[in-house]
């Protein structure tokens, strides 16, 4: 998380309506980046699982916000992070609330 500071990324300590974890510090990190190239907006998310870094990007922030939901979804499910008790089958069928960045949350 320290390597972060100074950079276009921010830790995302926790996601959805009630500020569920986002990932399980120190083993599961996720961050958030929001930049421009020559055509447009980007907006993207990375993740740090016991060592292993992923980015990904995104023209539109509400398809990176679905994406996020579903890789937090899969921690909460598989209990690698703490989520809300009654999660749905998928991460589809969480409200809408659900799938966006914790409101509480500033980068």
């Amino acid at each position: 998380m320290d390597t972060l500071e100074g950079t276009a990324w921010s830790v995302l300590p926790n996601w959805a309506s009630e500020g569920w974890d986002a990932g399980a510090w120190p083993y599961i990190i996720f961050a958030v980046a929001r930049t421009r190239d020559r055509n447009g907006e980007l907006f993207g998310y990375g993740t740090y699982v016991e060592g292993d870094t992923s980015a990904y990007w995104f023209r539109s922030q509400d398809a990176c916000f679905e994406a996020v939901t579903a890789e937090v979804f899969f921690h909460w499910a598989s209990g690698q992070s703490d989520g809300p008790d009654n999660l749905p089958a998928t991460a589809a069928e969480l409200s809408e609330p659900d799938r966006k960045p914790y409101p509480g949350w500033r980068d």
